[in-house]
C-alpha cells in the first residue's frame, strides 16, 4: 500500500495545530479521568468545526494561537487537507466516547479515548499525524471495491 496525503494548497501553521493537538491530550485525559461529557462534546464541536465547516469558529485554535504567539513559535506552514481529515476524524472518535460515556460504558470510552489521544500526542509531540496512514488504508479500500464492482 502506497503512503499519500490529500493535498489542498491551503496553508496552516504547524504549531498551531501541534499547540491544538497537546490541548486536546490534556482536555481528552481529563475528561475520561473525571467522566466529564461536556469536555466530549466541546471536543466533538470542536473537530467538527476544524473538519466539516470554517476552522476560525474553533475555540481550541483560538488558544492554540494565543499560546504560539506568546511563546513566539516560529510560523512553519504546512498543508491544511491532511489536518482537516485528521479533524474529521477526531469528531467521530468524540462523538463515540460522549455516546459510550452517555451509555455508562466507560471501558470502551477509555479504550476509545486512549487512542485518541495516542493520536494526539503523536501529532503534537513528533509531528505524526496517523491522519495521513488512515486517509491511505481509506483510499485504499475505496479503490479496491471500486475496481471490484462491475460496471
Amino acid at each position: 500500500m502506497t503512503h499519500i496525503c490529500p493535498v489542498n494548497g491551503e496553508k496552516i501553521n504547524e504549531p498551531t495545530v501541534r499547540t491544538v493537538a497537546g490541548i486536546v491530550v490534556i482536555l481528552a485525559a481529563v475528561g475520561i479521568y473525571f467522566q466529564l461529557y461536556f469536555i466530549f462534546l466541546l471536543l466533538s464541536y470542536d473537530f467538527f468545526v476544524r473538519g466539516f465547516y470554517k476552522r476560525e469558529f474553533s475555540l481550541l485554535r483560538f488558544i492554540a494561537i494565543q499560546i504560539t504567539n506568546q511563546l513566539n513559535f516560529k510560523e512553519k506552514l504546512i498543508d491544511a487537507a491532511p489536518k482537516r481529515f485528521a479533524a474529521k476524524i477526531g469528531f467521530i472518535f468524540s462523538v463515540i466516547i460522549l455516546s459510550l460515556l452517555l451509555l455508562q460504558h466507560f471501558h470502551i470510552a477509555l479504550m476509545v479515548t486512549i487512542i485518541l489521544i495516542v493520536c494526539a500526542i503523536l501529532e503534537s509531540v513528533f509531528a505524526y499525524c496517523l491522519g495521513c496512514q488512515f486517509y491511505s488504508i481509506f483510499i485504499s479500500v475505496k479503490d479496491y471495491f471500486q475496481k471490484s464492482i462491475p460496471q
